[in-house]
C-alpha cells in the first residue's frame, strides 16, 4: 500500500486552569479534536485505504492548560491515488482542529512509499528458482492490502527504465503477528532467506 507517515504538533498557550481558562489554548483539545475527526474519514470508492493515529503525547499537569500536544499518525492507500485522497483529508483535518482551539500546528513527513505490485514474469521466475532449489513459496494474491515498502520507490525507478521487479519476504512459523509483544522470528530461517536470494541472483545473471 502507498503510505506517509506524519508527525503533527500542536502549539497552544499554557495557563491555569481555574484561575484563567480562557487564556490559555489547549492544544491537547485541538489534538484530541483531530484524532477523533481523522478516524472519520470517508472511505476512498476506488481503492482500500487505511488510517491510524499511533502515538499521542500531551500535559503537564492536572491544572494546566496544555500547551503543547504531539501525535504520531499514518495514512496509507492500496493506490497512490487513494492514499492522496487521506494524506490531504488528513491535513484538511488537522489545520481545521487546529483552528478550532485557536492553536497552530506543524506537520513532519517522515515516512512515505508508493502503491506496488510485483512484475507478473519476473514473479514467475522467482517462484520457479526457488522450486527447483527445495525452497518452499508462493505468491500471495495482488493486491495483500497489508503493508507498504519503501522499495516501491527503487521499483518504480527500475520500471521506469524496461526492468522488472519482485518483492518477496522470507516467513515461517512466528509466535505471534507484527506488532504483537508475543511476536519472534525464529533465526534459523534467515539461511533459507539467504538461499533463496542467492538462488534468484545466480539464476539471473547465468
Amino acid at each position: 500500500m502507498a503510505t506517509t507517515k506524519l508527525n503533527v504538533t500542536f502549539h497552544g498557550v499554557p495557563s491555569h486552569a481555574a484561575a484563567a481558562p480562557e487564556s490559555g489554548k489547549n492544544a491537547m483539545l485541538a489534538m484530541a479534536t483531530a484524532v477523533l475527526n481523522l478516524q472519520a474519514i470517508p472511505r476512498y470508492s476506488a481503492a482500500a485505504t487505511r488510517i491510524n493515529v499511533g502515538k499521542v503525547v500531551a500535559g503537564g499537569g492536572r491544572n494546566i492548560i496544555c500547551d503543547r500536544a504531539y501525535m504520531e499518525m499514518e495514512v496509507r492507500g492500496m493506490s497512490t491515488e487513494a492514499n492522496e485522497y487521506m494524506y490531504d483529508y488528513a491535513m484538511r483535518i488537522i489545520k481545521a482542529a487546529a483552528e478550532m482551539h485557536d492553536c497552530t500546528y506543524d506537520v513532519d513527513i517522515v515516512g512515505a512509499a508508493q502503491s506496488n505490485l510485483n512484475s507478473p514474469e519476473l514473479t514467475k521466475r522467482v517462484l520457479k528458482v526457488l522450486a527447483d532449489n527445495g525452497l518452499e513459496a508462493k505468491a500471495m494474491p495482488n493486491p495483500v492490502g497489508g503493508g507498504s515498502e519503501d522499495y516501491s520507490y527503487m521499483s518504480e525507478r527500475v520500471r521506469k527504465n524496461g526492468g522488472q521487479s519482485c518483492y518477496f519476504m522470507n516467513q515461517g512459523y512466528e509466535a505471534g503477528p507484527h506488532h504483537n509483544d508475543h511476536f519472534d522470528y525464529d533465526e534459523k530461517l534467515l539461511v533459507q532467506g539467504v538461499k533463496a536470494f542467492s538462488a534468484v541472483v545466480y539464476d539471473l545473471l547465468k
